[in-house]
């Protein structure tokens, strides 16, 4: 009587477990795929949310600057205007003003400061010899057509050490001075008035020569 003895496994169990095992595979590799869509998902969500940020940030960097330009543009021109004001209502030459200032001073006086203000007053301090010099100059200040109004504020004493000559000697002596501090008022259009007039005299005989 013959035996058949098959050593070999059976197929068909080998095959069934060839295909489990490809089921595996497949699950895990469509679980790593829905993973990895997942985090792209996420990832690819952030990075809108940090563009649309960033693009919030450049909106109100530009925001602020084109604020700051039109605030510096706008500061800018108010002080454009405002100097243009004042160079038309301001400007008188400072040295024919000097001129007729130290015009009025007696002979042994002289000015100390000239302080020439935007409102077109001048803060002026002269020196004398005498109190009757210092109201000497203030009454000729008040009759120049050049000045509207004239005010002494203040009226000190200084000592000065000067040199007196006794012959053939020179000695030092300390004297008294007075110092007056006048208050004076243009009379801008005035002055305006004869500088033109000077002007106009000037390219004349400029002309006739």
């Amino acid at each position: 009587m013959l035996v058949n003895i098959n050593l070999l496994p059976k197929r068909e169990k080998r095959s069934k477990k060839s295909v489990y095992i490809l089921f595996i595979f497949a699950g895990v590799a469509l679980l790593s795929i829905i993973v990895m869509l997942f985090i792209g998902q996420s990832i690819q969500k952030k990075n809108d949310e940090l563009a649309k940020q960033v693009n919030t940030m450049k909106e109100q960097v530009e925001s602020s600057q084109t604020l700051l330009t039109t605030y510096e543009n706008s500061n800018a021109a108010a002080e454009l205007e405002k100097a243009v004001i004042w160079a038309e209502d301001y400007p008188l030459k400072t040295v024919p003003v000097i001129r007729e200032l130290t015009s009025y001073l007696p002979e042994r006086g002289f000015i100390l400061s000239f302080l020439y203000n935007e409102d077109g007053t001048i803060q002026l301090e002269a020196q004398f010899d005498t109190t009757r010099e210092a109201a000497y100059y203030l009454k000729r200040l008040m009759d120049s057509a050049w000045i509207t109004d004239v005010t002494l504020s203040k009226l000190s004493t200084t000592t000065i050490t000067t040199s007196v000559d006794e012959g053939a000697l020179s000695t030092e002596q300390d004297v008294q001075r007075y110092i007056g501090s006048f208050q004076i008022f243009l009379n801008k259009e005035t002055i305006k008035e004869e500088e033109q007039m000077d002007q106009q005299e000037k390219e004349q005989g400029d002309s006739n020569s």
